[in-house]
């Protein structure tokens, strides 16, 4: 019976080991698109704030249109700004996702300070410009590195990387769009006083999702 129970244990061991296999597998392929479910909820938000901002600008504070839309497009040039550092950083192999995490965080506080700056209770002298220092900053570090890290990921399970790129960036544009759209509809609900508190919980919940999502797919081996 020695040789029989041998084998009898070396198939179950073999079964369990196909099994934690299959489990992994599926775990990889969810995790897999953990950072677009982070470019989802980033890029809802800043369409958001992008729509809603210029009519809170005018109807909140002492700026006109025209000094708001010189000060909104300041995002647009702290992200060219720090997409270049970003790439110098890519290159010194850091982290990639810690780069992400941080610059999430950098985002969402920027969002905090951007919308703060509107409302009553969160003002101070040149929040908006610091604001949106912040959101140029973080900004970048998710758009910019979301389709390199799913190369990061499928290097590090060792996975090939064939037919990789298309794939993602056909599910990135559509996380982009769909993601672009609902902000826009959920911007024309944000211009009044009575939205300033769900827009600042909105603004917690959609870091917290973030977040989350890029912790987990640096943490899935």
């Amino acid at each position: 019976w020695g040789p029989v129970e041998e084998k009898v244990d070396e198939n179950v061991k073999r079964t369990a080991e196909e099994v934690k296999e299959c489990n992994m597998s599926r775990l990889r392929t969810i995790a897999l698109y953990f950072p677009d479910l982070t470019t989802f909820v980033n890029n809802f938000m800043y369409n958001l704030l992008m729509f809603s901002l210029p009519a809170r600008m005018v109807k909140f504070t002492d700026k006109n249109i025209s000094s708001v839309i010189l000060v909104t497009n300041l995002i647009n040039v702290f992200s060219a700004i720090f997409a270049l550092i970003e790439s110098y950083l890519v290159e010194k192999a850091l982290d990639i996702f810690i780069i992400m995490i941080s610059g999430n965080f950098i985002f969402y506080l920027g969002c905090l300070i951007t919308f703060g700056s509107t409302t009553t209770f969160l003002r101070f002298p040149l929040e908006f410009e610091l604001g949106s220092l912040l959101m140029g900053m973080g900004d970048p570090c998710i758009l910019n590195l979301v389709l390199v890290s799913k190369f990061v990921m499928h290097e590090r399970w060792a996975m090939s990387n064939a037919g990789l790129g298309v794939r993602m960036a056909k599910v990135n544009n559509l996380v982009l769009n769909i993601s672009c759209l609902l902000g826009m509809i959920a911007s024309s609900g944000s211009v009044s006083r009575q939205s300033e508190i769900p827009v600042l919980s909105i603004t917690a919940a959609a870091y917290t999702v973030g977040s989350l999502g890029l912790v987990a797919a640096r943490l899935v081996n």
